[in-house]
């Protein structure tokens, strides 16, 4: 996935999210910002689709995933067990290899590491 990420000296990474700099997200739907990509180690920012209504299904996720709620909330479910409800401020760091089910407010968006 591409951005308007632009690596400067020393790896750091700036970015800007105008509203033509998001993608659309084909693994759980929404919409998509890379901060930066290197393999297994990458962080964006992540928000629904205010006109979606369905739930997509669980996917299982490459490496461990960190999220912030910055808006909204988000009901996420692991590996089949209880869902945990998310809210502004709410973070949660979930391990490499769980099946991760996704329910988002249609206003929902959240900053996401992969480490």
């Amino acid at each position: 996935m591409e951005s308007a990420t632009s690596a400067h000296a020393g790896d750091v990474y700036l970015s800007s999210t105008e509203p033509d700099e998001w993608e659309a997200d084909t693994d759980v739907g929404g919409y998509a910002h890379m901060l930066f990509d290197h393999g297994a180690s990458k962080a964006g920012l992540w928000k629904a689709d205010p006109v979606a209504s369905q739930e997509p299904p669980p996917v299982e996720i490459p490496a461990r995933e960190t999220i912030l709620v910055l808006e909204g909330e988000v009901r996420v479910t692991l590996d089949g067990g209880n869902p945990y409800h998310l809210q502004v401020g709410d973070m949660i760091s979930i391990p490499a290899g769980s099946m991760v089910g996704w329910n988002a407010s249609t206003e929902c968006k959240v900053f996401w590491v992969y480490s």
